[in-house]
């Protein structure tokens, strides 16, 4: 009986494992996708800025239903801050104090704060491909 209940636990704890292994490597996949525009970003502001995605599961069930790519919802953040860099030493300055790690996540209740260093930003697939809310946001916030 103590071994059915053992190899129980190990078979249980593989699946886990595996469906955590599963995980990692799909969002090291998506991180791999942003690598050279976030490169760009901190070569045009002269910083290190840091990436992460924030709520994923919420972010990859939406992505999967949409049938889109999570580093589509994101990617904008990232190039705009890039493009703010190169509107000038001032604008440039202004990254590096306020932006030093960039938040992203899904929510239809789109959301743009900046607060201790961070940009934290929660949209649509539609909004940031499809309108100017996040070059309005960040140009209003930093």
């Amino acid at each position: 009986m103590i071994r059915i209940v053992v190899a129980s636990v190990l078979l249980v704890s593989s699946l886990a494992r595996a469906e955590s292994l599963e995980e990692r490597k799909y969002w090291r996949g998506q991180m791999a996708m942003l690598d050279s525009d976030l490169r760009e970003a901190n070569e045009e502001c002269e910083v290190e800025i840091t990436f992460e995605y924030i709520d994923k599961a919420e972010m990859r069930a939406a992505a999967e239903k949409g049938k889109f790519s999570p580093r589509v919802v994101c990617n904008p953040l990232i190039k705009e801050i890039a493009r703010t860099c190169r509107d000038g030493d001032k604008r440039k300055a202004a990254v590096a104090k306020k932006a030093k790690t960039l938040q992203c996540g899904y929510s239809t209740n789109k959301t743009l704060t900046v607060k201790g260093g961070v940009v934290r930003m929660k949209a649509t697939f539609e909004v940031t491909q499809r309108t100017n809310w996040v070059p309005d946001q960040l140009k209003a916030k930093i």
